[in-house]
Parts: C-alpha cells; structure tokens; sequence
C-alpha cells in the first residue's frame, strides 16, 4: 500500500458540509495505474471522536478537513484491505488486538500484532479508520435505500383482436397474483396492455410491445397463438407477428404440445411456458353434459371457427363424442373476420335444419359476440352448452371449463419466478387446476327446460 499523503485543509461550514465518496478514477491514477479513491473524512473523524474522546491527540488531528488519496484496492484484495483498517482502529482505540477475530470480523489471515505502531504511522492509522468510518456512514444509507427501492419490473398483458383484452376481471386476478408475491403496480411493478384492434394491425402492436421492452409478457390463448415464436403452420400466415427473445407467458392455450409451442409440459424449450387451458380437450364432455341435461336431444348444431388453428381437430373429437352420444352435429362454420351477422346466420341455418340445440367450441370471436350468441339462443329457442361461465352470465345455459381468472393468477407465479431469473424453457406447463360447471336456471325457466336435479347438485354455480 503507497503512503498516504495528510493534508490539512479550511473547515467548511457545517451547514452545507456533506460527506462525498467518488472514485476519481476517470481523472486520476496511481503510478501503478490504480484508482484512486478520494474522501472527505471530517464527518466520520466527529464520529471517531465519540469513540475516542479519551484520545486528544485523535482529537485534534479529526479537528479539521482531511483529504485522503490512497490507491484502491482490487476485488481480490478487498477483504484483507478493510480488516487490516479494523486492526488499525483496534490499535487507536486501546481494544485487546484478537477482539474482533473473537467476534468473527476478522479472519485469522488478517491478525497482527496488538503493539502499538511508531509514532511515525499515526496519521496513517487515523486515515484509515476515517476511511472505514466514512464509508460506514456514507454508504450504508444508501444502501439502505437501494434495498427499498426494488427494480420496476416491467409486465404486458396481450390480448387479440377476436377477444380484445383480457377482460378486468381476469386482470385484476393476475395483478393480485402478483401481489402476493409481493409485486405491487406503481411501486416495483409497471404492468402496460396492449392488444391489436384487427389482425392487420398485429405486427405494429408486436413492435409497440418490443418499445415497452418487458420483461416478460403474460398472453391470451389467442395472442400466444399470434404473438408466440413458435406456432402450429395453420397460425404462420401473414399477418402472424411473432415476438423472439422475450418470455412469453401463455394463460390458457388448448394443447400447447400439439399447438407446436413447448417440446414437452414437462421441459417446454424455448421462450414460451404457462399455462393449459384444455379448452378443446373438453369439448366431447360439453356435448356429454347438454345431452345430460336434455336427454331427448338428438340433432345439436355445432359453431365451429373455421380458421382456428386446431380446427380440424376439434371436429374430429366432437364427432366422435356425438356418434357414442346418438347424436347428429350440423357444423356452421364461422371465421374469425366475419362480420357478427355471420353468427346470425348461422343460427337460421340451425333452425331450417331442426336443431334442437347448439355446441359453442373453441372461437375467440364467439366469446367476444357471448351477449349476441346468448340472445339469438333465447329468440330461436336454443339451448346452448359453451366454455367459460362468461357465457351463461349474459344468458347462455350451460357452461363448463377451466376457471379463467384462476388461470391468470396463476400466470401471475410465472411471471413472478421468470422476474426473479428462471428460464421459460424451464419452466414446466401447467394443467388447470379449478374447473366449473355454471347453469342459468333463469334462461331454463325461459326455455321452459327442467334441469335434472343430479345435474344441478353438480353445479358449481347456478344462476337464478
């Protein structure tokens, strides 16, 4: 260690007097080219002096400013470089020379001797314990406050336009997700929404989402399937705007393994994990409990979005539940950027053909049309059987699936642990965990349709 130079300077006022420690290695180095590290150390000598106003001769040497230039140490010698500034301060105070080795400060290859230094080495001593007891007072608070002041995280939610974005109820779940997890909006959490108002507008949407740089993205089952780096061929069309680099959270996607977006639900691979929503899974079930539910039904008219990326799937399932059922589908194709009045038609189509009800699979666009598909069931007297309870909350009769808003608090412990370092990739996908059977008695009443009481016992909720 180079000798350090003492150089009494004028007290400034104590008023506007503050303590600075700034490495002033940008304008000046050592003759070895080391940093040198620049103090201002007559705050901590009045600190030092509470300790030893025993010591005058301490005393007088911290009774004016000191500056300090002494070469700063590198990583590696950090350690020995502070403990040999207690051992100095040991000496200066008078303590016994192992006390602070006996309280375990000071590890056994720092110790020396506790005589007393030449005279000579006085000023050095001083400095350094100013040195130990500037830092002291000068960074702790600030790493106090670094503590406090957590990193903004930063959190888009991403909707599409057949569904819009995620409905405020499924928000408010994953943002409660999050703070029990101890991310709070405002404060270390800076949550951004963006969804695409038509299909053609979905690549700008993906560069305003890349602006925000998130941290990480919580998507829709549709969005995942518009945004996700990795989709099933029938999704990759023009207008497919997919985001790289970013993990993507999916809250609700039928089949990922199938869909072509994780490897495995044990090791997704890649940037994308969640959730499963198990939306097309379930709809051989759905056509189970309507014909539970009307046992004399023998022809459903089934409202199929023909450009769904598992499209062809979900018919193949749901025809093969209708054959072990009895029961004859009439499918009515409806595409995602067909107009409303498509689904209208689609319902004439059902009544020309004598369906006695209807089955409502995998459309995003349906759910968004849920009000306008409730009431054309009402007016042509067809009792329908659809996925989420957000259908029979407008009027719809039957509604079986996976909780929603629990699936998006879920999302919520992804993001939470992508946030704190984990990868996407290893992140295993999870199956929903909370399903629900919803029935509106009041829309059966309607109808003039008796529910089984078996059925409704089974109910998670019933609407009256």
């Amino acid at each position: 260690m180079k000798p350090v130079q003492h150089v009494p300077l004028v007290v400034p006022d104590p008023e506007t007097e503050r303590m600075e420690v700034t490495d002033a290695a940008a304008s000046r180095r050592d003759s070895n080219h080391r940093p040198l590290l620049r103090l201002n150390v007559r705050t901590a000598g009045f600190a030092y002096l509470s300790a030893a106003s025993n010591k005058p001769n301490i005393r007088h040497s911290f009774m004016r400013q000191t500056t300090l230039q002494e070469p700063a140490p590198n990583n590696e010698a950090n350690t020995v470089y502070v403990h040999t500034l207690l051992r100095r301060m040991e000496i200066d105070l008078g303590l016994p020379g192992d006390s602070l080795q006996n309280e375990g400060r000071l590890p056994h290859h720092t110790q020396t001797s506790s005589a007393r230094l030449p005279p000579a080495e006085v000023p050095m001593r001083l400095i350094g314990l100013a040195v130990v007891l500037a830092v002291i007072l000068a960074f702790a608070p600030r790493l106090s406050e670094a503590q406090a002041a957590k990193r903004v995280a930063t959190v888009v939610l991403v909707g599409d336009f057949a569904t819009g974005p995620p409905t405020p109820k499924n928000r408010e779940a994953f943002l409660q997700g999050l703070r029990d997890l101890g991310w709070v909006e405002g404060t270390n959490l800076r949550l951004e929404q963006r969804s695409a108002k038509t299909r053609e507008l979905r690549p700008a949407t993906a560069a305003e989402i890349m602006k925000l740089n998130p941290d990480v993205i919580v998507a829709s089952g549709p969005a995942a399937f518009a945004y996700g780096p990795v989709v099933p061929e029938a999704a990759r069309t023009q207008f497919w705007a997919p985001i790289r680099d970013i993990p993507i959270v999916f809250a609700g996607v039928s089949d990922p393994v199938d869909a072509g977006m994780v490897q495995s639900l044990a090791r997704p691979g890649g940037t994308m994990t969640g959730i499963s929503y198990l939306g097309i899974e379930l709809n051989p079930k759905r056509l189970q409990l309507l014909k539970e539910a009307l046992p004399a039904v023998a022809r459903v008219g089934v409202l199929v979005p023909s450009d769904h990326p598992l499209r062809n799937r979900m018919v193949r399932e749901v025809e093969a539940a209708a054959a072990s059922l009895g029961v004859k589908l009439q499918l009515l194709e409806v595409a995602s950027i067909d107009p409303p009045e498509r689904i209208d038609q689609a319902f004439v189509a059902m009544v020309r053909e004598r369906a006695q009800a209807v089955l409502g699979v995998q459309g995003p666009h349906f759910f968004k049309e849920r009000r306008r598909i409730a009431e054309l069931s009402l007016a042509h007297r067809l009792p329908g059987v659809f996925e989420l309870s957000d259908y029979v909350e407008v009027g719809c009769l039957i509604a079986y699936a996976p909780n929603l808003p629990d699936i998006y608090r879920y999302a919520a412990r992804y993001a939470d642990q992508i946030l704190k370092g984990a990868k996407p990739a290893d992140l295993p996908v999870e199956q929903p965990r909370r399903f629900e059977l919803v029935i509106n008695l009041k829309t059966a009443k309607a109808l003039g349709l008796t529910i089984p009481q078996t059925l409704l016992q089974r109910a998670d909720q019933v609407i009256e």
